[in-house]
Parts: structure tokens; C-alpha cells; sequence
């Protein structure tokens, strides 16, 4: 839900509410949301996460599981130690994040996950070796730019780069999931099974 690096607040990117609701009408509930913090969670709601006031507060840092909702913090990450960088080049947060995903997802860790694309980029630069890249699971393009809430509760704006969600569906009942994904999605933009 986040979408933010807690030291570096100009990358807060909450997740609309509506979003949230469609994703829990489709996987059920949300498990986890390993990008989190306190205020995230009173709209996303998961039953786990890691985030201040915890002893764990990287949630790159622990094991995943169950349902996962993932809107990954902006920004870049050191290659070596991949913790966030606050100048410079790096790694793209969100393919750090996306890659984190697909190998909790391919160990059978996470049953099944949504994973916010704050920018189409991450199909690019998630393109990392013995992993899928994200355009190799569902997703959706959206037809409209999301609005992302601020930190501070507003509104926000509208982003000029364009969003996708990417699905990484349950091993049983996947051709289930994937048609309830089309259904329950369909109407934001266009889904790709």
C-alpha cells in the first residue's frame, strides 16, 4: 500500500482505495504487505506486515507469505547491499521489490499476489536472470493514471507514466483466478491473460 521508503517521503505513493477493495474481492483477503507502514494499513488491512515499531522493518529482509499485496517504495536501491539510496544510481526500487516477489512466489511461499506497477518501467528493469519478468504473469494496463493518495492523507496527483498490476495467480484453481481477475479488473483497462 505504501509505496514509500520510510527516509524518503517524497516516494509516497498510497494505493487508492478502490484499488484495495478489488484486490481483496479477488484473492479473498490480503496476508501480507511487506512495503507497509502503520497508516497504510488502515485501508490495506492485511493480517501481516512489517513495518516501524516491529523488530523487522525491511520487509526485503524476511520471508513472504499467503496473499500479498505489494505497491513497492519509489526510488533506487545500492546493487551490492540493496538497501534504499538517497543519491546516485542504483538498482530501480520496484524491480528489487518485483524480484523479491517471483522468488517467495516460485518457492510456493506466496499462494498468490498482486503487485502494483507504479510505472511500466519495472516491465524492463524487472527483467533479472532465473527469474519471470513481470509481462510474463497477467497484468492489467490501466486505461486511466491512477490518483495516489499523498503521506499526508491528500488527494495526490495523477503520475505522467502509466500503471499496471501484475497477478501471479494460486497454483489450483488458476483458470478460476484468471478469469476472475479479467472480471474484477477488466473494467479499470485492459487485462492480458
Amino acid at each position: 500500500m505504501r509505496g514509500q521508503d520510510p527516509d524518503r517521503a517524497d516516494n509516497a505513493r498510497r494505493t487508492p482505495v478502490w484499488l484495495l477493495t478489488a484486490a481483496r474481492e479477488l484473492m479473498g483477503s490480503i496476508t501480507l504487505d511487506p512495503a507497509s507502514d502503520p497508516e497504510a494499513q488502515m485501508q490495506v488491512r492485511a493480517a501481516g506486515w512489517y513495518g516501524p515499531g516491529q523488530v523487522i522493518t525491511n520487509g526485503l529482509s524476511v520471508p513472504w507469505y499467503g496473499r500479498v499485496w505489494l505497491n513497492p517504495p519509489g526510488g533506487k536501491y545500492d546493487a551490492q547491499t540493496l538497501l534504499p539510496k538517497a543519491h546516485g544510481l542504483g538498482l530501480s526500487s520496484a524491480a528489487v521489490w518485483w524480484h523479491k516477489l517471483t522468488v517467495e512466489y516460485l518457492q510456493g511461499n506466496v499462494d498468490q499476489a498482486l503487485f502494483l506497477c507504479f510505472s511500466l518501467n519495472v516491465f524492463r528493469t524487472g527483467q533479472w536472470p532465473q527469474t519471470p519478468a513481470p509481462y510474463e504473469f497477467p497484468f492489467l494496463v490501466f486505461k486511466d493514471r491512477i490518483r495516489f493518495a499523498g503521506s499526508d492523507g491528500s488527494k495526490g496527483e495523477s503520475p505522467n507514466v502509466d500503471s499496471a498490476l501484475v497477478y501471479l495467480p494460486p497454483r489450483a484453481g488458476t483458470e478460476t483466478a484468471l478469469t476472475r481477475f479479467a472480471l474484477i479488473f477488466g473494467q479499470y483497462g485492459k487485462v492480458r491473460i
